[in-house]
């Protein structure tokens, strides 16, 4: 029970006080320091409280106790009389980061917030170079529960006086391959990437080790040299135990090998093992402008809403940094400063306690700019797409780093834009990992963008089918209805098509007007049949009607179709250019359509080499939620033909054209071209599968593949194969 006392203190009186901190002189620690008296067991303040004073211990013995994110506690640390406690929550502003309880009846002086704020800079520096210690007391403790379970307090001290902390930059080495192995390595904050080079020098990412998580054990395991290079991919800190201090951990310990074998069998199993998308756990972003005008910390408030929904998120810019830590200028405080450790070890304990933390850089290259990149797992340009494509100031420190961070591009649109336009100008200016288009206001594209960033975006996949995607119209119907929100499209051969409509955004209604115009107009304008069967014109005004006079970057919804390189046999990923181009070539049925010929490269049907790119998607958009729909005819085409082993054309003819003769029974050259495409994209579809979180198979048995104009029977076998398990899928997911 926390209560005042009334009478002064014996042990440590207002004058001592006034020693301690020079500012403030007996009359001012009377006026603004008062006394409290806690009974044994008696709680100063819980973890997560709001930090509102700052105390001295006068008399008696406080625990410091850490609540681990199951809910165990452990002691950390044992403060005795002269100690100062709760100054970390004070100067940052942030939350109680241990709960402090009384070993026996113990009395503290409290200072307020408004006393520490009228303290001299230097005495608050002072303070939070004092606190760094006990930062990294708390961040140690948290990041070794994994390792080592329940740690006392000496052991704990023991421990930090034996380990070393390491502050690396973005892009610095660890330690590189074959080196011979020195100790191992606790990643306290940031984040490491690790990467093996091969016979031919070249170097592949295998790995990455965040918070919590050990690196370099193996190699004092086995005693050889080091295995992989390890570097920073962001700011990180790293706590270094030589091998002397390993080897007592381990005899002290006894039950530290299972857990380091069983780590060590954890990261085999995700770096080699089926890679599944997975959503990051914890995501730094550094949000930079391109242009002064920008309003990066309007958009960055926006952000963190929509973040919300998946996890604890926060956004800081250079003042409101400021504001936190009672220092102004803090954001720009250099390297070298003596207070930097503490500004360093303020941001771990900030970013610990959350899972997204957005920084909102500067358009100049501050030295809050730089921090604010080498701190982040991703760097934001955001891009007014009105202005001159250019790199801004603080674009160009990206140029500087060792090691380039996943940097993608969001243009930031006005409220009033209906479709984008130009964003291949800013792609040649700079190549970026991925771009978005965000429509100031939308609170819609607001929330696909925080999908995108966490790993929750939703896809949408189709296959090919020829004539039997038109089932796909009923898949988009059910979609709309039950109000999925599609954040990623890609297809192939008729499936590019259905999905171009998906991602222009456009009304049911439009769409199945366009099917009707089709199947009115008719794919196969038969041609003399040297180059193709078709002369291939109504397939390309199909294409043309369907995707507009758009280019593929400039989509709201991320699209990309496949085609064929008949040129050098591989698959194509359209991603950028005419939309209509490239939903003309993943349908070009070779020997059916003609094919587009670009840059020297002659493309055909996709589905020759990846009828249900489900692998491409998942690279693509990070995410598991990814819903698929496939129209395939499993059943086989039987049927009784006039004829064996060979057969002339003259003879069909000539049939064809006697009104007496009894009709032949042969293959259509068309069906069985189609058909021939349907067996081979059966064949590489199956593996597609088993990577789609909800599989869509409309029942289109009754159909075959040249039934164009029977676009509205398919589009209700369609719709009535998706309702059901679409409603059920989006339920469960919330």
């Amino acid at each position: 029970m926390d209560q005042t006392s009334e009478t002064n203190t014996d042990e440590l009186t207002a004058a001592q006080l006034a020693e301690r901190f020079d500012s403030l002189s007996e009359t001012d620690a009377n006026d603004k320091i008062d006394f409290i008296e806690l009974p044994a067991g008696g709680v100063l303040f819980k973890q997560g409280d709001p930090g509102e004073h700052l105390y001295i211990l006068v008399s008696g013995t406080l625990d410091v106790i850490l609540r681990r994110p199951d809910g165990s506690e452990t002691t950390i640390d044992q403060l005795a009389p002269g100690s100062v406690v709760g100054e970390m929550a004070l100067l940052s502003g942030g939350k109680r980061s241990a709960t402090v309880v009384a070993v026996g009846d113990a009395r503290l002086a409290r200072l307020s917030r408004d006393a520490l704020d009228a303290m001299p800079p230097e005495e608050q520096d002072a303070l939070a170079v004092a606190a760094v210690p006990r930062w990294q007391r708390v961040q140690l403790a948290k990041s070794l529960s994994g390792l080592f379970g329940d740690l006392d307090a000496d052991s704990l001290q023991t421990l930090q006086s034996q380990m070393t902390w390491r502050r690396l930059a973005a892009g610095e080495v660890l330690f590189r391959q074959g080196e011979p192995s020195d100790g191992m390595y606790l990643v306290v904050g940031g984040r490491l990437h690790v990467s093996v080079s091969g016979a031919a020098g070249d170097a592949a990412l295998v790995g990455e080790i965040g918070p919590g998580e050990s690196v370099g054990e193996f190699a004092l395991l086995t005693d050889e040299a080091r295995s992989a290079t390890v570097y920073a991919a962001r700011d990180t800190t790293v706590a270094w135990f030589r091998r002397v201090v390993f080897d007592r951990l381990v005899r002290e310990h006894p039950d530290l090998m299972r857990k380091i074998a069983g780590i060590i069998v954890q990261r085999l199993h995700r770096e080699l093992g089926h890679k599944t998308a997975q959503a990051p756990e914890r995501l730094i972003l550094a949000l930079l402008p391109s242009s002064p005008a920008i309003n990066t910390w309007q958009f960055a408030q926006e952000l963190v809403s929509a973040l919300a929904r998946f996890g604890t998120a926060a956004a800081l810019n250079a003042a409101r940094f400021d504001d936190q830590l009672h220092d102004p200028g803090a954001a720009n405080i250099a390297p070298g400063d003596p207070t930097f450790p503490a500004v360093v070890a303020w941001m771990d304990e900030f970013e610990a306690d959350r899972q997204y933390v957005l920084y909102a850089a500067d358009y100049s290259p501050s030295l809050w700019t730089r921090r604010c990149i080498g701190r982040a797992d991703r760097v934001l340009l955001l891009t007014d797409p009105r202005a001159d494509p250019g790199v801004s100031p603080a674009e160009r420190l990206l140029d500087e780093r060792e090691m380039p961070v996943r940097t993608e591009r969001v243009f930031w649109h006005q409220p009033a834009t209906e479709q984008p336009a130009g964003t291949g100008r800013w792609l040649d200016v700079r190549s970026v990992d991925v771009h978005y288009h965000v429509r100031q206001g939308s609170t819609d594209h607001m929330d696909r963008l925080a999908r995108r960033l966490t790993g929750n975006a939703v896809a949408l996949v189709f296959s090919g089918g020829s004539a039997l995607g038109l089932a796909y119209l009923g898949i988009y119907k059910a979609l709309l209805e039950v109000g999925i929100p599609i954040d990623y499209v890609g297809g192939t051969s008729m499936g590019s098509l259905a999905g171009a409509s998906v991602a222009r955004e456009l009304p049911y209604q439009e769409v199945a007007d366009m099917a009707e115009y089709g199947g009115k107009l008719g794919v196969f304008d038969v041609t003399l049949p040297l180059a193709a069967l078709t002369a291939s014109d109504h397939l390309t005004r199909i294409c043309q009607r369907a995707c507009g006079d758009v280019q593929i970057e400039d989509l709201w919804i991320p699209y990309f179709c496949v085609s064929t390189s008949l040129s050098r046999a591989e698959p194509v990923i359209h991603e950028r250019g005419s939309l209509w181009r490239a939903v003309r070539a993943s349908t070009s049925i070779p020997g059916v359509f003609l094919p587009i010929v670009e840059n020297d490269n002659v493309l055909v049907d996709g589905a020759l080499m990846n009828n249900f790119p489900v692998d491409i998607m998942v690279a693509r958009c990070g995410s598991k939620h990814i819903i698929g729909g496939l129209v395939m005819p499993y059943r086989e085409m039987i049927r009784q033909y006039d004829y064996e082993a060979s057969l002339s054309g003259w003879r069909i003819l000539l049939n064809r054209i006697n009104p007496f003769s009894k009709r032949l029974r042969t293959p259509s050259l068309m069906k069985t071209l189609l058909r021939s495409f349907d067996i081979n994209g059966l064949r590489l579809t199956k593996s597609q599968q088993e990577a789609v979180d909800l599989l869509i198979l409309p029942d289109v048995t009754k159909f075959v593949s040249s039934d164009f104009d029977k676009w509205q029977p398919l589009s209700k076998a369609g719709y009535a194969a998706a309702i059901e398990p679409l409603r059920k899928w989006w339920e469960e997911r919330g």
